[in-house]
């Protein structure tokens, strides 16, 4: 049985609703998949990250996981919000165009004398060798840009994305294709590429598939 991850889908923990999947971390070396981000804003206010393990059964409309809602709320959140004054570089990022941007609005708002507003810089706490994967993160062919991630579809036994659903073409004719796990390049910035042209991806893969919502 494959394991279909459709951003998007309801999350299901043992004891009740958990919210629903934001993103899947993809191992950029091994194309494995090693983690979901489950927005759990409805219950908790927050982003966590889930273990691939945690993971009992994923259809294109819920993913069910094995622990229970006290054992999501422990895991580590995906994001944080911190706050640098105009003139505190970030520790990894140094100066970032939005403190310019907001240094800028704030001198001019800011009553004479008061002190600088600090920045809010939000970060995203992605597994070292990790690559996010969002639903619609970008799907290149080797001649330019083919169309859109809908579903990846994983070997339950390893992680590895099998299967890659595509959606690609114009806005009153969106189709989608399945590309195969060996077809994908590499995944980088939540960019797929692929190892063939666009003409070449329509004639191996076949007919496409009519688009899922």
């Amino acid at each position: 049985m494959d394991q279909t991850l459709h951003v998007g889908a309801s999350v299901e923990c043992a004891d009740g609703p958990a919210g629903k999947l934001r993103q899947v971390i993809i191992d950029d070396t091994t194309d494995r998949v090693t983690h979901l981000i489950v927005d759990t804003h409805p219950h908790f206010g927050a982003a966590v990250l889930v273990p691939l393990a945690q993971v009992v059964r994923a259809t294109h409309e819920r993913i069910e996981l094995s622990g229970t809602l006290t054992q999501l709320r422990a895991m580590p959140r995906f994001e944080e919000t911190v706050f640098l004054r105009p003139d505190e570089p970030h520790p990894t990022l140094g100066y970032l165009p939005s403190q310019y941007l907001f240094g800028a609005l704030d001198s001019l708002l800011r009553p004479l004398g008061a002190p600088a507003i600090p920045t809010p810089v939000v970060e995203h706490h992605v597994p070292e060798g990790g690559a996010m994967v969002d639903k619609d993160a970008a799907v290149e062919a080797i001649d330019g840009p083919f169309g859109h991630v809908e579903d990846l579809r994983l070997d339950p036994a390893t992680g590895r994305v099998e299967q890659l659903v595509v959606r690609y073409g114009q806005a009153f004719d969106t189709r989608t294709l399945i590309v195969p796990g060996p077809a994908i390049a590499d995944i980088t910035g939540e960019v797929v590429r692929l190892r063939f042209s666009r003409a070449e991806l329509e004639q191996r893969f076949g007919a496409p598939e009519t688009a899922s919502s």
